[in-house]
Formats: C-alpha cells, sequence, structure tokens
C-alpha cells in the first residue's frame, strides 16, 4: 500500500489530511474530490503548477491546497467523496 512506504511522519500528515477533509461541509469535501481527481490526472511537473495556478488560488484556500499536495504525494490513491 502506498502509506506503507511513507515515514511515520507522513503517514500521520496524510491520516491527519483525510481525517479535516471528512470533517468539511459537504460541498467543500466535493470540490476537494474533484481537484484531487483533476490534479491526480496531470503529470506531476503540471500538477504542482495547477494546484498553485490563479485559478486554485481562487478557489481553495491555502490550506486546502496543502491539504490536496499532501494526498497527491502518495499518488496512487483514491480520495472518496
Amino acid at each position: 500500500e502506498a502509506l506503507e512506504r511513507l515515514s511515520p511522519e507522513q503517514r500521520q500528515q496524510v491520516r491527519s489530511a483525510m481525517q479535516q477533509v471528512t470533517m468539511m461541509p459537504a460541498d467543500r469535501r466535493w470540490a476537494m474530490h474533484n481537484a484531487f481527481r483533476y490534479l491526480s490526472q496531470l503529470p506531476p511537473e503540471r500538477r504542482w503548477a495547477a494546484l498553485n495556478s490563479p485559478r486554485f488560488r481562487a478557489q481553495f484556500s491555502n490550506w486546502e491546497r496543502q491539504t490536496l499536495g499532501t494526498l497527491l504525494s502518495i499518488q496512487p490513491y483514491a480520495l472518496g467523496p
């Protein structure tokens, strides 16, 4: 599994990010899910550029973008709705 390849600190970051996403309001969870799906289909070099693009900066808070980055860092991975 992807989590097994991570350091204990990275595993905790991912678990925390996942937990925080589940606590978001439904509309934000849905937006995060859609963004994750879109970003995970991009090549890694384009993924980070897109995540920091004006479009994503306008749509997501710094914390949400950081959370997406954390979850994307352990590809392949599935973020549920």
